[in-house]
C-alpha cells in the first residue's frame, strides 16, 4: 500500500495531472472522484515497474479525466518510466520481453513499450458502438 500511496503522489505532480486537474472541480484531487489503480511488477532483473490507472466519470456531461503511467520504483524513488497517456481500457497482465531484450508491458488488448521508455502503446482496436451513459 506504501508503494501505490508514492506512485499516486509521483502521479499528481504530472504536468497532464495538473492539467486535468484545471478543468475539475477546485478544492480536491481530480482523482479522488473516480478509481485509482495500481499495480507493482517485478521484472527477474532489474527495478520494479508501477502501472498507474486513474479514471474519474462523473457521468454524461459532467466532469471526466482518466491518466495512466509508469514509474520506476528504486527504494523511496519514484521515477517516470516514459510519456503519461490516456487510461488503457484494462489494468496489465505481466511483462513479456518481445525479443529485443527490453521489457514490454502486456495488456490483454496490447503491449505498453517503446524506445525511450514505456509511451507507445500498441492495441488491438476493437470498436464500441454504443453510448457510455
Amino acid at each position: 500500500m506504501e508503494r501505490a500511496k508514492q506512485v499516486l503522489a509521483a502521479l499528481r505532480k504530472l504536468p497532464a495531472y495538473k492539467q486535468i486537474q484545471a478543468t475539475a472541480a477546485p478544492g480536491k484531487p481530480w482523482d479522488l472522484a473516480g478509481k485509482t489503480q495500481v499495480v507493482v511488477m517485478d521484472p527477474p532483473s532489474g527495478k520494479p515497474l508501477a502501472f498507474i490507472f486513474v479514471d474519474a466519470n462523473e457521468g454524461c456531461g459532467d466532469f471526466q479525466g482518466d491518466l495512466s503511467a509508469v514509474f520506476e520504483l528504486d527504494g523511496d524513488t519514484v521515477k517516470l518510466g516514459g510519456k503519461p497517456m490516456g487510461a488503457p481500457p484494462r489494468m496489465p497482465v505481466g511483462l513479456i520481453d518481445l525479443g529485443d531484450g527490453k521489457l514490454e508491458i502486456l495488456f490483454s488488448e496490447g503491449v505498453l513499450r517503446g524506445a525511450t521508455g514505456f509511451d507507445q502503446l500498441d492495441t488491438l482496436v476493437i470498436p464500441f458502438l454504443d453510448c457510455a451513459c
